[in-house]
């Protein structure tokens, strides 16, 4: 599923382009909770 990239494919939709950015606030909180718990430790 999703955006393949393949000649004649034509370019992805709203729903893919909404996917992706939803993947990239995902990996954003991600993160953001990692720099949490190292501030945390010390």
């Amino acid at each position: 599923g999703g955006f393949l990239n393949r000649k004649g494919d034509g370019y992805p939709g709203p729903q893919t382009i909404w996917i992706g950015l939803q993947r990239c606030r995902d990996f954003v909180q991600g993160i953001e909770a990692m720099k949490e718990i190292e501030r945390r430790r010390g």
